[in-house]
């Protein structure tokens, strides 16, 4: 019995090691150590997150890892280095990665589950699927804020050896009305991919469902299209959420 209820405690143990490593391992991390840049001076891992990569799940990993940075912001605060890869799941070598480097602020805080890989099917084109990516700041800022930003969403399209961000969006955001400060507007947004526009790539149907103050209203959409680049919204009026993306730039 005593037996048994070791090693129950152990494989309990072992678990929630994979658990807070949220899919990733220690080979991994290493890898994507290795492969920094130069000038990059990496601290202690804060978040990390991987998956596989549903186009060719047996061959290839997707990660994002965020460490501290031994470079400081401006005003001397916290700053971390975050990394998006694609790897070879046998060897681990690197296949895409994108590093950014990220200051906080009033807004930005990178906390242990501020980034989480979203695998879903963003494809494309037939032959191209992106890769989507999540930020959730630890920082909500001041409560008189003109503004609030969260759940950001950004795709990464494999472009050689590095991954080319093609889209990104806040999909929950809040703001004060213009010229009354007591009043807000707030959008719910999600997103779904719909026919190919001019460009041969998929556009992206964005539809707003919130309910403003619990008022029942029927939800907007709006359409991104793909111009040779990136996404962009052709709007007119813009709605007030598309004038912002993203804490974390690319």
């Amino acid at each position: 019995m005593k037996l048994a209820l070791l090693l129950a405690l152990g494989m309990a143990c072992t678990l929630a090691q994979a658990q807070d490593r949220q899919g990733c391992s220690d080979a991994i991390e290493q890898a994507l150590r290795a492969a920094r840049p130069r000038t990059v001076g990496l601290g202690e891992l804060v978040s990390q997150h991987c998956k596989p990569w549903p186009p060719a799940a047996d061959r290839i990993s997707a990660a994002v890892m965020a460490f501290q940075s031994a470079a400081k912001s401006p005003e001397g605060d916290a700053a971390w280095e975050v990394v998006l890869a694609l790897l070879d799941a046998r060897t681990l070598r690197p296949l895409q990665m994108r590093w950014t480097h990220v200051d906080s602020d009033a807004l930005t805080g990178v906390g242990e589950y501020s980034f989480k890989l979203d695998t879903a099917a963003w494809q494309l084109t037939p032959q191209l699927r992106a890769l989507g990516l999540r930020f959730h700041s630890t920082v909500h800022g001041s409560q008189y804020a003109e503004a609030i930003w969260s759940n950001e969403l950004m795709l990464f399209v494999p472009d050689g050896g590095r991954l080319r961000q093609v889209f990104g969006v806040a999909t929950h955001a809040r703001a004060r009305l213009e010229n009354d400060e007591n009043e807000w507007q707030g959008a719910q947004l999600s997103l779904a991919m719909s026919r190919p526009g001019p460009a041969g790539w998929a556009d992206i149907v964005v539809t707003d469902t919130d309910d403003h103050e619990g008022a029942s209203r029927r939800p907007r959409r709006w359409t991104y299209r793909y111009d040779g680049k990136a996404y962009r919204l052709n709007a007119d009026p813009a709605p007030f959420w598309s004038n912002y993306c993203c804490a974390v730039s690319w």
